[in-house]
């Protein structure tokens, strides 16, 4: 039965920002994209951020009153 590493080892993976110039990038497609590693980095930075605040907002929100 055959190893899937050996199987696998001759392909060549393509990841993000091989191929990419980043000056291309103008506005929020700078900072947010996903061609980059960094776009990619702040994307997830800012899902999280919102995520927690999200989640900040819902705990100090007034109590209810019985």
């Amino acid at each position: 039965m055959p190893n899937c590493f050996f199987l696998f080892s001759d392909l060549t993976l393509i990841m993000a920002g091989d191929n990419v110039d980043p000056s291309q990038f103008k506005g929020l497609s700078k900072h947010f994209n996903s061609q980059t590693i960094h776009g990619r980095a702040n994307v997830t930075l800012a899902t999280y951020a919102g995520i927690a605040t999200i989640y900040i907002l819902y705990k100090l929100r007034p109590k209810k009153k019985q």
